[in-house]
């Protein structure tokens, strides 16, 4: 028996030593059974913590229509990074617009709720932010803001500056200071602003005016694009006149073009946020406010209520770890939807005003009823004559009600492109479709707190929207 030295003792005490090995195998053992009940202990501790919340991005493609993107079936590649990313998400091929009007369109994007409840049924709405709790409507920022994220927007055009309202509830908002700007302008800046430093999850919203008339993408693009068989077989298909007329070739051509320039843009954040370590557990939502008339009906631009302007992509990349299942969707959806889709797939804590205030549904969740969708056409009598226009459309069904016009009604299923009016064969279907235009129009101006405030639009914005192409 040898002798060792107590630690609280200064006198020598008997203790009996064990042989090395035995020693080593007990302290081992003590180590890892601590270990092992540490890490339990942390895994169980973690089954009650916060999922960290993810980053969102919601890009916006101004005068986007679904038809002329590659992912959505058009002959050109016109689209390469939002094919990509289209083939990581949820593609919903049947995505309507409420108006196909820019800022309406928008305010119905980040509210989730239908233009004639939230009241802005034009461009030149000067409303100076009646998106608040008080006026019964508040933002997709307001809500993320009061979630806990650092909200950001980044527009490209007069017409969705904040001053419009939609400035309500963002942290930084960046806009030109002139009529419109380039998509590599707004990329640029908000690549910079990614480049800072950010506590919180960030909500940003990032706007591309670039399709929209006049169709003048830079070097190369510009070029990119010329008169071919598949563009003629492309037109005559949806009963475009005459489409060799070298006008239309052009606005087509000039119109592919700034989408493939916009997606390169769109390219340079995706890389970003790669770069930042994000893209996996980050929601990234694609979409267009409406599209174009490019020549069909006898319309070049936009604002009216046919197919080839209320149809735009809409696209969710949603987090890693809910297990989404990607890929084409065909049930239809909207542009309300949005808002609602996200807070629900996300399961974001928001408060029960916000989820009351919306119109849409959660598109993700699973399979919904079949449902019509409303849409109406934009206020400018002095541009197009009077009377309202509106549009309830489902997958079967296209229901036209013109208030100084004869009605319409198309199929859907075999006349996608509205070249045939069947109101005459199909009169029933009809008179329900017409009384459902005229209950959703009597309910929803009963609460439209956007048009108790009309106050003047500033002249400056205002000669700003008319640069655009815009008129009341």
């Amino acid at each position: 028996m040898g002798m060792l030295f107590s630690a609280d003792s200064t006198r020598s005490v008997p203790v009996e030593r064990r042989p090395v090995r035995a020693t080593i195998v007990r302290f081992t053992s003590l180590i890892l059974g601590w270990l092992i009940l540490a890490g339990l202990g942390a895994v169980l501790a973690g089954c009650g913590a916060e999922t960290p919340r993810p980053h969102v991005f919601l890009f916006t493609v101004d005068t986007l229509r679904a038809d002329h993107l590659h992912c959505y079936g058009y002959f050109r590649r016109t689209s390469p990074t939002i094919d990509a990313l289209a083939r990581e998400s949820v593609l919903f091929e049947n995505a309507v617009s409420p108006m196909s009007t820019t800022l309406p369109a928008h305010v119905t994007l980040l509210t989730g709720t239908l233009p004639r409840t939230h009241g802005i049924l034009g461009n030149f709405h000067a409303f100076h932010v009646p998106l608040e709790a008080d006026a019964g409507v508040q933002t997709a920022a307001q809500l993320f803001k009061e979630m806990g994220y650092t909200t950001a927007a980044f527009v490209s055009a007069a017409v969705v500056k904040k001053e419009t309202g939609l400035g309500a509830g963002f942290d930084f908002f960046d806009e030109p200071r002139s009529s419109e700007r380039r998509a590599a302008a707004t990329t640029d800046k908000v690549l910079a602003w990614l480049d800072k430093p950010h506590e919180k999850p960030l909500f940003v919203w990032i706007h591309y005016f670039d399709p929209h008339w006049p169709f003048e993408a830079p070097a190369p693009f510009g070029t990119m694009f010329r008169k071919e068989a598949g563009l003629i077989d492309f037109l005559d298909a949806r009963a475009v006149p005459n489409p060799e007329n070298p006008e239309v070739i052009k606005w087509n051509n000039g119109y592919d073009g700034e989408i493939a320039y916009t997606d390169s843009q769109l390219g340079r954040v995706l890389g970003k946020i790669r770069t930042m370590g994000w893209y996996q557990d980050a929601a990234i939502v694609l979409t267009s406010d409406h599209g174009e008339g490019l020549g069909q009906h006898k319309w070049s631009g936009h604002g009216r209520i046919w197919n080839e302007q209320l149809f735009v992509p809409l696209i969710y990349k949603l987090p890693r770890r809910l297990e989404v299942e990607t890929g084409r969707r065909s049930e239809i959806t909207g542009l309300v939807d949005v808002l609602p889709t996200l807070v629900a797939a996300l399961e974001l804590p928001a408060a029960d005003a916000a989820l009351g205030q919306f119109q849409g549904i959660d598109s993700i969740a699973g399979r919904s009823a079949p449902r019509s969708l409303f849409s109406e056409r934009t206020q400018t009598p002095e541009r197009w004559g009077p009377g309202d226009r509106y549009a309830l459309l489902n997958l079967r069904w296209k229901y036209l009600h013109h208030t100084h016009a004869d009605d319409e009604l198309y199929n859907m299923e075999t006349d996608r492109n509205e070249t045939l009016n069947v109101i005459g064969e199909f009169p029933d279907q009809a008179a329900r479709m017409r009384r459902r235009i005229e209950e959703i129009i009597e309910n929803s101006t009963r609460h439209a707190p956007g048009l108790d405030r009309k106050d003047g639009i500033d002249p400056a914005r205002e000669e700003q929207i008319r640069k655009l192409g815009y008129g009341k």
